[in-house]
């Protein structure tokens, strides 16, 4: 008995150093260039038009791959960057046989869980959470949408669908904006820009089709409710809206302009309440706001 524990110090050095070696093995000879090819040619098979790149990829223990800032570029004009993350780390989990992922994004964090099935190209995405995330430095959700944009998001929501068609894919969830603002492309009266206190909507995507259930904002200046659908397209400029709701001035906003007060007798007289309603629709890169409906 005592011989045995005596010699057990010396498969536990043992044990030790093996990992140590395979660890700086992994570290010296890690296929850097190979993996980064690979990552960055599925990518773009998944996103056509667009192109990936890495600025540096580098292996993590456990199982992990740790990449630094990872843009993903339109590839008919190099310097429009669609999404850049500045941290992003894929760890694999054997025993319950997914992927962990979490990053940095615009100076927020996100994470979620990978599963995938090679066989059919089946990919699920679960516990998708971000925070955070500042939009005002997202310069391609600016020109996505054709005006300036400012605040912080934050969402959840779950995915499954194809790794050949993920547009065609499902998810759901939601997703909320606060302190923020939107620029208007055409003045209100004396309004060139909308406060966004707190915003948020519940959404479904299903096989390129957008729905928004049910949405709200509140800002100094209005609330709102809405829902609609997009029907997304590429370029996205082409994606249809059409969304509709009601608006309400806030009593601030009332007060600080006759303009808005007298409106808000106009409506009270003929609906009984300060609620304008309101259509948006038409293409993203062309929308036509009107009142009413």
């Amino acid at each position: 008995m005592s011989r045995l524990q005596n010699r057990v110090p010396s498969w536990l050095y043992a044990l030790l150093y093996g990992g140590l070696l395979l660890g700086l093995l992994l570290i010296v000879f890690f296929p850097t260039q190979k993996i980064s090819e690979y990552c960055k040619t599925t990518v773009e098979q998944i996103f056509p038009g667009t192109t990936c790149r890495i600025g540096s990829i580098e292996y993590g223990f456990p199982l992990t791959l740790n990449f630094g800032n990872v843009e993903l570029i339109d590839k008919q004009d190099p310097e429009e960057v669609i999404v850049s993350f500045q941290s992003l780390s894929v760890q694999a989990d054997f025993h319950h046989r997914n992927f962990n992922i979490r990053g940095k994004l615009y100076g927020g964090d996100f994470q979620c869980r990978l599963y995938f099935k090679r066989n059919n190209g089946t990919i699920l995405l679960t516990g998708m959470k971000a925070y955070h995330i500042d939009i005002g430095k997202w310069k391609s959700l600016h020109k996505f949408l054709g005006r300036d944009i400012s605040g912080y998001l934050d969402m959840a929501c779950s995915y499954r669908g194809n790794l050949s068609r993920v547009l065609q894919g499902e998810a759901e969830g939601m997703a909320t904006v606060h302190n923020g603002s939107i620029e208007l492309l055409h003045p209100i009266l004396s309004l060139v820009a909308i406060e966004l206190k707190d915003s948020g909507i519940e959404f479904l995507f299903r096989n390129r089709i957008l729905t928004i259930k049910k949405g709200n904002f509140h800002g100094a200046e209005f609330n709102a409710f809405f829902n609609g659908v997009f029907h997304i397209a590429f370029p996205p400029g082409r994606s249809m809206l059409e969304i509709s709701g009601e608006l309400n001035p806030t009593l601030s906003l009332i007060n600080a302009d006759n303009r808005w007060k007298s409106i808000e007798d106009i409506l009270r007289r003929r609906y009984g309440k300060a609620t304008i309603r309101f259509i948006v629709n038409g293409t993203l890169a062309g929308p036509r706001f009107r009142f009413g409906g």
